[in-house]
């Protein structure tokens, strides 16, 4: 016989027992060895208590560490994502540096004479705007 079967085969008799146990008190109306089983009783609750104090102090501590791990699981995602996003904006801040020279040199290339002859030509009028401007000053 199994292990299974024998311990199926002792919980059935020993359901039996208690079910005939507790028709028999029924049917006297009071309890068969009240006084040892109240002291049983009251050992089995001292147990219970014991146990579903620390179960109840166990799961407070595992759900506190659990909150724990999520925040520090988050904070470090954020960090590395700050990394990150300062690793770019230092690539960027370089980029820009490297293009205001380039243009301040550029700049200084061209002196402010240039500049005028530049501005001059970009201004000018064209043979048709210097025809009817000439055309109009003439009639007056």
């Amino acid at each position: 016989m199994s292990i299974v079967s024998l311990a199926l085969l002792a919980s059935s008799i020993a359901l039996l027992f208690l079910v005939f146990l507790f028709r028999y008190e029924a049917r006297r109306g009071r309890k068969f060895l009240s006084g040892l089983r109240a002291h049983v009783d009251f050992f089995l609750l001292k147990i219970r208590h014991f146990f579903n104090v620390r179960l109840l102090a166990w799961g407070r501590y595992f759900i506190r560490q659990i909150g724990h791990y999520i925040l520090h699981t988050l904070l470090t995602g954020a960090i590395a994502s700050l990394a990150s996003l300062e690793e770019r904006l230092r690539t960027i801040a370089r980029s820009n540096r490297a293009i205001a020279k380039r243009s301040d040199k550029e700049r200084s290339h061209i002196n402010r004479l240039e500049e005028i002859a530049l501005h001059k030509m970009e201004v000018a009028l064209s043979e048709e705007e210097k025809r009817i401007r000439r055309r109009k000053s003439l009639e007056g």
